[in-house]
């Protein structure tokens, strides 16, 4: 079984939108080949963004697309709220997620996330670093 990993809101929404690095990372967690998880509160996050308009999604493809997310993930239930980062405090949301699913990383294009490097021992990287990685 692969890497443990969480995926921000933003590398999602690339992973859907757009054919680059978050939507290679995203197909490797439909093969089986990495263990992608999420927590209630980032699949909201994620429906809202996804609905915005500057992206143009309709109602069936975001309502496609986060089942597809749903079913190929595993969905935790973080128990603690995290207060880590105070510039974004959603950001905060995907720390508890890879926490909850003691993650080994989380991959994100958020600078105030990827700034932080790693948290508990969880790295976090750009799309592009993960995937030269693998």
């Amino acid at each position: 079984m692969g890497a443990k990993i969480v995926l921000d809101t933003n590398v999602l929404v690339a992973a859907f939108g757009w054919k680059g690095p978050p939507h290679k990372i995203l197909l490797r967690c439909i093969d089986g080949l990495l263990n992608l998880h999420i927590s209630p509160a980032l699949i909201f996050e994620l429906e809202k963004v996804l609905s915005y308009k500057k992206f143009n999604f309709s109602k069936d493809e975001i309502k496609e697309f986060v089942a597809l997310v749903i079913e190929t993930a595993h969905i935790v239930a973080p128990t603690i709220m995290l207060s880590v980062l105070t510039t974004d405090e959603s950001d905060n949301r995907v720390l508890e997620c890879a926490q909850a699913a003691s993650a080994d990383y989380i991959i994100s294009g958020d600078k105030h996330l990827l700034s932080l490097h790693e948290f508990e021992a969880i790295k976090i990287l750009s799309p592009d670093s993960f995937l030269k990685l693998q």
